[in-house]
């Protein structure tokens, strides 16, 4: 019988993490490949992820499967969010998900986390009754959409009398008062905070006055978090800032992941600009109690 281990890893085992998340996924719901590159903007990076308190299980020196794990607060509680599980093709079914949880969660208790986040997609029946059989309950439903072409109200925008600039540092403050939708783990303030070397911010001005912002990453072309003053809405600066967006990310296909379906008006907001969904996600949440 084969002997596997459990255990974290360091910043040396990048290319070895990799190559075990791209065989994991390769036959995945929507297949994954990274180069090197992708893998660290993608998941080291943007998911901000803890070597120590993500978990590898072993058979020998091979990594056969991993859970990648990123520690934050989130929705006020100390939050390990899983953003990435995996088990290459030849070890599946033998409860390895399963094992890698038992073995990390009493570490996530020793440094008081006090709830497990992650994301699956909706038709992904195996990993649901995995997460489920684990005690994680579905919280949230969210769309992930891309702009397929400029809708009828983006191509027809007539510039608003603002005036949008890319700002030297971040005015994350106040950004934070013109936001009012709740956002998935990874576009949450303190995990913008973390990556804001690969963020653009572009803000909007009247007068000199900061009137709203946008927040993307334009290597993945990307939304990640958009806000508008109240007394500013309705008035063409949120769409004129996505247009400014599409410009500067040139080519590249626009996206908005991980929107919560109960947030209406963003909603509507972005299909109206033109933005399909493509694919919907569940939220799982497991409560850890206090060790």
């Amino acid at each position: 019988m084969v002997t596997l281990e459990y255990k974290g890893f360091r910043r040396t085992d990048v290319s070895r993490m990799r190559k075990t998340f791209n065989k994991a996924f390769n036959d995945y719901i929507l297949p994954i490949n990274l180069s090197h590159g992708q893998f660290v903007q993608k998941i080291i990076q943007k998911t901000n992820i803890s070597f120590k308190y993500s978990v590898g299980c072993y058979s020998g020196r091979k990594l056969i499967g991993f859970i990648y794990n990123s520690i934050n607060y989130y929705e006020g509680k100390k939050t390990a969010y899983n953003g990435g599980t995996g088990v290459i093709p030849e070890f599946r079914g033998n409860n390895l998900t399963e094992k890698m949880y038992a073995s990390i969660l009493p570490k996530l208790q020793k440094i008081d986390v006090e709830q497990c986040i992650l994301e699956v997609i909706s038709d992904n029946i195996p990993a649901i009754k995995v997460y489920e059989n684990l005690g994680f309950k579905r919280t949230k439903f969210y769309h992930c959409m891309k702009l397929n072409q400029e809708g009828s109200y983006l191509r027809g925008l007539k510039p608003p009398s603002v005036d949008l600039i890319l700002p030297d540092k971040p005015k994350w403050s106040k950004y934070e008062k013109f936001s009012d939708f709740d956002t998935c783990f990874l576009d949450t303030f303190p995990l913008l905070k973390k990556n804001k070397e690969n963020e653009t911010i572009v803000e909007a001005y009247q007068s000199d006055k900061l009137i709203g912002f946008l927040i993307f990453n334009r290597k993945m072309g990307r939304v990640e978090h958009i806000g508008i003053d109240h007394n500013y809405r309705g008035k063409g600066i949120g769409a004129y800032l996505i247009k400014r967006m599409i410009k500067i990310c040139k080519n590249k296909p626009i996206y908005i992941l991980n929107l919560n379906e109960r947030n209406y008006d963003v909603l509507n907001f972005f299909l109206r600009l033109g933005f399909e969904n493509e694919i919907d996600q569940f939220e799982f949440k497991l409560s850890i109690p206090k060790s």
